[in-house]
Formats: structure tokens, sequence, C-alpha cells
């Protein structure tokens, strides 16, 4: 009868290799030229192949690991060393079995299946950014460009051990003034190691949906002048899912790019018509990444600020005036009193009567 040691839970990430302990007892009679086939999933891969040897079951997707004991007088021990840094991402739970073969002889066993048990132990975080966080914007002023482009970033990272999925939905509010869009999207990505993946249109789970509901946003510490702008009307913005790889190192994190643009002329004649004074646009993106059964998320806010340019009254342009007059006045007779007019004549003159001189001579 053969019977395994799987030893305790692996840790995904952090055990590298496992080694399963192999029993062996005989009641009988000794055998020889004796081998335990093992049936294993493929994503265990042999250590020490000098020990072991492999045979691939195609059709199963399987491999078959074959370990000589030799003679087996009663009982005989063998430890099998297996490597783990190719488990796929979501495996939890890896099957195997035996047969025990003695020179060409199965001695079934009971067809008693062993389990490896996988779990994850992983700490992500997520967090956001706005670039510019705040853009002034000066009513009635021309402008080259109408449109302002919004960069908002957010970073998944994880401190491990185990790898997480790069599994990010993305949200932004969209304004509608007078049936025209104030939002254009440009650009949607995550990168991670250099390489780029678009995101794509994506309905929300039920998960978030309820969590938008219950979200505390930034928008809450603005004062009365401000307006909110978020998504906690999902029905008011677009939703975007990126899936990309796994993080698979703590020195590793993915990027999130979101680039609209917003029109500042219907920002203007929106924040414009708005009752209360209200003169800043606080536009606040969202993140979600899932953690196995737990959500986290993550908000960031352009703060815009629309200036409004204050006609200078008439009253003060005529006031300003007379005074003016009056200061060019007092300077005038400042200087008729001191002589400075009579003496800057008699210099001309003196100058005048001394190149006649000159010429005379």
């Amino acid at each position: 009868m053969t019977t395994f040691d799987t030893g305790d839970e692996i840790v995904w990430g952090l055990n590298k290799a496992v080694s399963i302990n192999a029993t062996v007892d005989n009641f009988g009679d000794p055998r020889y030229g004796c081998k335990i086939h093992m049936k294993i999933s493929k994503q265990f891969k042999l250590s020490d192949e000098r020990k072991c040897t492999y045979e691939a079951d195609t059709a199963e997707n399987l491999t078959y690991v074959i370990c000589p004991f030799g003679s087996l007088p009663n009982i005989t021990y063998k430890e099998i060393h297996f490597d783990l840094t190719k488990i796929n991402p979501g495996t939890t739970d890896i099957e195997f079995s035996s047969d025990l073969i003695c020179l060409g002889e199965a001695l079934k066993d009971e067809g008693e299946k062993y389990h490896l048990h996988i779990t994850k132990e992983n700490s992500p975080y997520i967090q956001g950014k706005s670039d510019p966080e705040v853009f002034e914007y000066t009513a009635g002023i021309a402008r080259e460009d109408e449109y302002m482009t919004l960069h908002h970033v957010f970073t998944l990272g994880n401190f491990g051990p185990s790898p997480v999925n790069t599994k990010v939905y993305l949200l932004f509010p969209q304004l509608i003034i007078n049936n025209t869009a104030l939002v254009q999207l440009v650009e949607v990505k995550e990168t991670l190691e250099g390489t780029e993946t678009s995101c794509y249109p994506e309905d929300l789970p039920d998960i978030i949906v309820d969590s938008i509901e219950n979200v505390t946003l930034e928008h809450n510490l603005y004062d009365d002048n401000t307006v909110a702008t978020n998504c906690s009307d999902i029905k008011n913005c677009f939703t975007f899912l990126c899936r990309g790889d796994y993080l698979y190192s703590p020195t590793v994190t993915a990027k999130y790019s979101l680039k609209v643009k917003i029109n500042t002329t219907f920002l203007e004649q929106y924040l414009l018509t708005l009752p209360d004074k209200k003169r800043i646009l606080a536009y606040t993106s969202s993140a979600f990444h899932s953690n196995a059964t737990l959500w986290m998320e993550s908000h960031t806010t352009l703060l815009v600020t629309l200036h409004e340019v204050q006609p200078v009254p008439i009253w003060l342009c005529i006031a300003s005036g007379h005074v003016g007059f009056l200061i060019l006045g007092k300077l005038i007779y400042i200087l008729y009193k001191f002589k400075f007019f009579q003496r800057r004549y008699q210099q001309q003159m003196d100058t005048v009567r001394l190149m006649d001189h000159i010429f005379e001579m």
C-alpha cells in the first residue's frame, strides 16, 4: 500500500517548491523492480529528474511521474521534490493518484486521491493622482485651445507574497450641457512592465454598484461653491475594464491611464448659469480592483476653478482722471516755482552764443 504525506497548505508565491513523502508498505513476499507511477498535473515540475522521470499524457493534460524504488522487503520511504514556480494563477487545488508497479505487474492501490491545497496571501493597494490637480480658468478671456486635457493615473501595487491580478474597472463621469458632451474620451489604457493594453467598455458587477452607493467621495470636503461631478450616479458614467496580467513582484506596479478633454467654453457657460455663485467643478474619476472577494477602490479629483473678469466702474475711471490732472498741475507749479523752465532757457541761450562766437573766430 502506498501513502503520501503532502504537508501543509502551499502559499502561492511564498512556497517555491514542495516535497511529497511517499511510503510503500509491503505485507507479503518481497517485490523487485518496483516503481511508483504518480498521475499529477503538468504544472508540477520535478526538481531532480535524476531520481524520477516523466511520461506525458497529452490526452488528459497530465504527467506520470515515475520514481523507482527497487526492491520492497517490507516498508520503503521516498521523498519527491517538485518546483512550484509554474503554477497557473487560478489554481487552488492539485489532485494526484498513484499506481505501484513491480516487475511489470501493477499492484493497484484502493484508488485514493490526494490533494495539494494552494492558497493566496497578497496585500494589493491602488491609489490615484490627477494631473493637473487644479486648473484655473478665467471667463471671457480668449484661449488658443478651447479644450483642456485631464490626465488621471491610477497605480496598482502589491506587497505580496502571492501575485495579484491586474483587473481594474475605471469610471469617469460625463456632463451633458445643451445636448453637447462636455467631456470627450482621449485614451484609456493599462501599462505593465512596458507593455500597454487597451481597456474596453464593460458593465460593472453588482458588488461595485452597491459599493459606489455607499462611498464617501472627496467632494464632501469642499465648500458650497463647488459642483461635484462623480460616479455616485452610475447612469452618468462611462465604465471601462482593464484586464492585464499578474503582478508577481512587489517592485513592479501597473499603471492605468485615463485621459479626457473638457470643453472650457461649455464649462464656462455651465458654471455661469449655476445658482449660488458656484464657480468650482470637482471632477472625480474612480478605480475598482478585486482581490479575491474583497473590492478596493481609489478616487482622484481635478478642481476646475472659474474666475470672472470684473469691469472697472465708471466713477473710478473719472476719479482717476481728476487725480491725474491734479498731480500734473501740481508738478508744473513746483517746477515753475523753482525757476526750472527759466534755467533751462538760459542754458540754451548761452549755448547759442558760444556757438556764434566760435564761428566768428
